[in-house]
């Protein structure tokens, strides 16, 4: 069967600065655990850093079901890394905000194993991005691990506590940027608000990534391998001793991200047939996606930069494929940012709030269908009235 849903949701509340503000409390049954882990990849050099004996590193954050434990408190959401706050310009609250995740704490002993999702932050941000989506997929009794990017990450935490930051020296990193500062690029990116049709639009997905190849055709492909090589990782911690030993059904795979992150998980699925999904959040077809098909199924969620482009996304899926398309949303709404930093420039009028609720509904309706085979309303499009009061559904086989 092949099914294509096309939601284009019209969100109309505008929304403030929260009066108070926190992330939503996970709404599932497990409490929710987190850790650290970092893996060396011995068989890649380090892209980023001029030494050459440098080994590929990726550092993970793992957020899991975990047993009840009261005397330990939560971690807060820039735990050991307060600094960035300021660094970034976020809000000084953020510097203590709690989350709702207490530091390796046991894992639920509730199941035997727990379906596993891979996910994948956007280009320079970091892997508690979504913080709230992470703990929202543990409480539902998932565990998710997030990779750290290393060097296209704003940082990454090691286990010993000792913190990495991307270098804006770096040569590699200097390439990136100055191919983003190219003249053609700008009006690039703004005809993507504009252009229609398949054709069009997948010229000018080309176009784009032609003019910054470092950037969107060799960035998802180093992202996805990375991504396949913690699924090895994975597999190794799954089989010896601690906290995760047997814990992990990793016959039962998923993979997300958002931006580069989105783009990257569906290029890992170009590479590696041990996912069973994907959902993507404002990612597009970067990376080699724009010249195969996925046979894998697929959720887009977009901005409203992706408003219109359902069948072009639909095009390189050949199993079941939903796009949700916010047309008040923009490309950090996709992140904790929509509802801990209102004024951030690439924050659309969607009601932040309502946003989280969207992302984490979606995200684990579609994992539970394809990971879990429980079926749910939301992915029909029957409970999106609960959401928004205007919406359009498309749906054909």
């Amino acid at each position: 069967m092949h099914l294509i849903l096309g939601f284009l949701v019209a969100v109309t509340t505008i929304a403030n600065a929260s009066d108070k503000m926190g992330l939503p409390k996970p709404n599932g049954i497990y409490p929710v655990g987190t850790t650290y882990n970092c893996f060396v990849d011995r068989t890649r050099h380090e892209l980023f850093t001029d030494d050459t004996s440098d080994c590929r590193e990726v550092t993970v954050r793992i957020w899991y079901p975990a047993e009840n434990v009261v005397d330990v408190n939560t971690v807060l959401y820039f735990e050991n890394v307060e600094e960035i706050v300021e660094t970034y310009r976020y809000p000084a609250e953020l510097r203590k905000l709690p989350t709702h995740a207490k530091l390796d704490t046991p894992v639920s002993d509730r199941k035997a194993v727990y379906p596993v999702i891979l996910y994948n932050h956007g280009w320079g941000e970091h892997v508690a991005q979504n913080t709230t989506l992470m703990e929202h997929l543990a409480s539902h009794g998932y565990i998710v691990v997030s990779i750290a990017h290393h060097y296209e990450a704003k940082y990454w935490i090691y286990p010993d506590g000792r913190i990495g930051k991307l270098d804006p020296e770096s040569s590699r990193f200097k390439k990136i940027v100055a191919e983003q500062s190219r003249p053609e690029v700008i009006p690039l990116f703004e005809a993507m608000f504009t252009e229609r049709g398949i054709a069009a639009q997948e010229s000018l997905i080309k176009r784009s990534i032609e003019a910054l190849p470092t950037f969107m055709r060799e960035g998802p492909r180093l992202w996805a391998e990375d991504i396949s090589f913690v699924v090895d990782e994975l597999e190794s911690l799954n089989g010896s001793e601690g906290r995760f030993a047997g814990k992990m059904d990793l016959e039962r795979l998923g993979v997300a991200g958002m931006s580069m992150g989105g783009a990257a998980a569906g290029q890992a699925c170009i590479r590696d047939n041990r996912f069973r999904a994907v959902v993507s959040m404002d990612g597009g077809l970067l990376g080699d996606l724009i010249g195969t098909v996925l046979d894998v199924p697929v959720m887009f969620m977009g901005s409203k930069r992706f408003i219109g482009y359902d069948e072009v996304l639909s095009k390189h899926v050949s199993d079941d494929v939903y796009t949700l398309v916010l047309d008040e949303a923009d490309h950090y709404d996709f992140t904790d940012l929509t509802v801990l930093h209102r004024r951030h420039p690439m924050i659309g009028s969607v009601d932040g709030s309502l946003m989280l609720e969207i992302v984490n509904e979606y995200t684990l309706a579609f994992f539970d269908y394809y990971l879990r085979g429980e079926d749910t309303a939301v992915l029909q499009g029957d409970e999106i009235v609960d959401f928004v009061g205007e919406y359009k559904v498309h749906r054909r086989r």
